[in-house]
């Protein structure tokens, strides 16, 4: 799996994918944290969950063919 994937990096505060977005992305968290809000993000709702190394987001949209239920935000350099 890792062969396929993409490496990235995104500072803090960049949106790694909104509620509003398509279906896409699955993203493994290799170092850095993300925080984890319901729907819109840190100006419309309280934050979930902080993801840290080892985390993966994404997944249950692709398997399930539903639309995406959160907004990731790194919360430090990831």
């Amino acid at each position: 799996v890792l062969g396929v994937c993409e490496w990235r990096t995104c500072p803090a505060g960049d949106v790694l994918y909104s509620v509003v977005d398509e279906r896409g992305d699955v993203i493994g968290i290799v170092e850095g944290s993300i925080d984890i809000y319901s729907r819109y993000g840190p100006d419309d709702n309280p934050l979930l969950h902080i993801g840290h190394e080892g985390a993966w987001v994404g997944a249950g949209v692709l398997l399930a063919d539903q639309p995406r239920r959160a907004t990731i935000v790194a919360r430090t350099d990831t």
